[in-house]
């Protein structure tokens, strides 16, 4: 069963800026790491500190308007493998009817092809259809525009077999309606998932705006004909944050969808997204597949660990530039942990995110340098233990 998507934050307290945390690396080791965030506003054409600086986040938080989706991520994983990019913003057509947008972080690249509002229909000869895209003024970078969702066509007709759990899971954060084997594993919060076309009953459905350029849907391959086909069905394309709930990310901590076992291979494997391991019959995760599900950007965005002051091109991304290019901030922090017995551990700091919100223009930037514990240690001990973080 998917674990669902992302609960409501759990406290309003506000955090620092800073903190340690305990836990294990991928190799196993316990490790002490220190997060700490900083926040910058682009002021001519240079990144300067904010006054305003945003404090880490806690627990994860889901969409409000779309539950399925994550609006945030936690900041105080105590270690990812690799550094998550992330476009809070939306892809700019001044009118046009379709169009690419695009992501470029140094030599990594991402691409999205961008349409306006348009639905599949019944055609005349009963058949399905598409209406042509709307003119287009900004569509947000969020999974809710991607290809997914709930097939809701299937589920009004077949049901939902996990509803009927109800009673065994009442009270509990289980949510039967995100176990539906009508919601499309890599993105419950999309919209453009269909099983069948039955022209008697069918009603029009709201296509993606976000599509991957090599995986466009047309109507001969909109149709995923069986609930274990999934894997066949295009990758959602966003710049979001990926929810835990969503595959590869839920796979990766040892819950896999149910699938065709005669599907031999995903997608998210052949580009190296995530390893071979996943789609092994047996498998229900382990300590380094556990810590790869830790990264949520989107898949092309989880990028080998930059270290400041990568070129950055984001294109049809900018409420007035149509490449809007920079450099990261190339401030890196001091960061060390608690050695015990009054002495600090130096540690290497490397970016665990960065999050760029092109509409504000302002950046946040969390940072994590990492070196060997003793043991775990409980929240109340590492109140009382030490740390540094100098900004040079």
């Amino acid at each position: 069963m998917n674990p669902g998507p992302s609960q409501p934050e759990q406290s309003t307290e506000e955090l620092p800026l800073a903190t340690q945390v305990s836990g294990r690396a991928s190799n196993g080791d316990f490790i002490l790491s220190v997060l700490a965030k900083r926040t910058y506003r682009m002021v001519d054409n240079h990144w300067c500190v904010d006054e305003q600086q945003e404090p880490l986040f806690g627990d994860p938080v889901a969409n409000a308007d779309h539950p399925a989706l994550m609006q945030r991520d936690t900041d105080l994983h105590p270690q990812k493998e690799k550094t998550d990019v992330i476009i809070k913003g939306h892809a700019y057509g001044n009118g046009r009817t379709a169009f690419l947008a695009g992501v470029a972080v140094g030599e990594h690249r991402m691409m999205i092809h961008v349409s306006g509002d348009r639905i599949a229909d019944r055609s005349p000869a009963d058949r399905l259809q598409f209406s042509a895209p709307l003119p287009v003024d900004k569509i947000p970078l969020c999974y809710s525009r991607a290809y997914g969702g709930v097939d809701m066509v299937s589920e009004k007709k077949y049901g939902n077999p996990f509803l009927e759990l109800a009673d065994q899971y009442r009270g509990t954060e289980i949510d039967l309606d995100a176990a539906s084997p009508f919601r499309y594993p890599r993105n419950g919060g999309g919209m453009g998932y269909l099983m069948e076309f039955d022209p008697a009953s069918f009603e029009p459905i709201p296509l993606p705006n976000l599509e991957n350029p090599s995986q466009l849907l047309t109507p001969e391959t909109l149709l995923y004909g069986d609930v274990d086909q999934w894997p066949l069905m295009p990758l959602p394309a966003a710049t979001d944050w990926l929810d835990y709930g969503a595959f590869p990310r839920n796979a990766l901590m040892g819950f896999v969808p149910l699938f065709d076992p005669q599907i031999t291979t995903v997608l998210e494997i052949q580009a190296g997204y995530v390893p071979a391991e996943i789609w092994d019959e047996d498998f229900h995760g382990n300590p380094s597949t556990y810590i790869a599900g830790l990264n949520g950007a989107s898949l092309p965005l989880q990028l080998p660990h930059l270290t400041g002051g990568e070129p950055v091109m984001l294109r049809n991304m900018h409420p007035q530039f149509e490449q809007w290019r920079f450099d990261l901030p190339a401030e890196t922090p001091t960061l060390r942990t608690d050695g015990r017995q009054g002495k600090l551990n130096d540690t290497q700091p490397v970016m665990h995110t960065v999050v760029i919100d092109p509409d504000t223009q302002r950046m946040t930037i969390l940072w994590r340098g990492s070196a060997k514990a003793l043991r775990p240690y409980l929240p109340d001990e590492l109140e009382r233990m030490p740390f540094e973080v100098i900004w040079t």
